[in-house]
């Protein structure tokens, strides 16, 4: 049977409905919203974009995820036919036709992604980071039951190497590859003592692959609970992730 295109619109927002996906009171156009929340940050000497995204926020999420994903894609050798793909441990699936000879380009070889939950102890903000672009998405207050498809998709995505500071114990985060930076950095310099590292472990490992942390912001605390920051605020609360990436970034990149 074919619908109509009032039944179709019916049937859509039904759906977004039981998926508690529809646009909240209070929520702006999204060509708006799209704009709002992105910061960019100096640290570590380098330029990182961060996109903050609210709980309810899911189309934006979305816009985060495909800009994350568009750090990994590199040259592609070789002529492509239109509407080709090919896939590596250095490229993401294409989306969309692409004329013979195409490439596209980027300075991130591989596919691994900086990810940390903060704060620690019953975490408010989920942070990923991939190359200059970082998502900072503010998890439900009821729980993680309504992270964004497009989110969950990307944390099951199996070809991206995940690198944090914790373990993900007690919490509903859950990636198909996950390790910690100092066992990941133990296992590729054959190091055994850097997995034992604790305190201070990021300022360590950066040093053993010949990267310049700056220090955590003197004077800016990070109100976790918050929905809107200042530059500096972010430019501390995204410190760990995007160190993470670095390290873990010259690590596998030097495999």
């Amino acid at each position: 049977m074919t619908l109509g295109p009032y039944s179709t619109l019916k049937l859509f927002i039904h759906y977004k409905i039981t998926n508690n996906q529809l646009p909240k009171e209070g929520m702006i156009p999204f060509k708006f919203l799209s704009k709002i929340g992105v910061y960019e940050i100096q640290i570590h000497g380098d330029t990182f974009k961060v996109r903050l995204v609210h709980a309810n926020d899911y189309l934006v999420v979305g816009i985060g995820i495909s800009e994350l994903r568009s750090q990994f894609v590199t040259k592609i050798e070789g002529p492509l036919l239109r509407g080709a793909e090919r896939r590596s441990q250095f490229v993401t699936k294409i989306e969309g036709a692409l004329p013979r000879g195409a490439e596209r380009r980027s300075q991130f070889g591989t596919t691994v992604a900086g990810l940390v939950l903060q704060p620690a102890q019953n975490p408010k903000y989920l942070q990923l980071c991939v190359g200059t672009r970082c998502l900072m998405y503010q998890l439900p207050a009821d729980g993680y039951s309504q992270i964004p498809e497009s989110l969950n998709d990307f944390l099951s995505d199996s070809e991206i190497c995940f690198v944090g500071v914790r373990e993900l114990t007690n919490c509903r985060i859950s990636c198909k590859s996950y390790i910690q930076v100092n066992k990941l950095a133990a296992r590729v310099l054959k190091k055994p003592n850097l997995s034992r590292c604790s305190s201070g472990i990021l300022e360590t490992l950066a040093s053993e692959v010949g990267i310049n942390l700056e220090e955590s912001s003197s004077g800016v605390n990070v109100d976790w609970e918050a929905e809107v920051f200042t530059d500096e605020e972010i430019k501390c609360a995204t410190r760990d992730v995007c160190a993470c990436y670095l390290i873990a970034n010259k690590l596998l990149g030097s495999l």
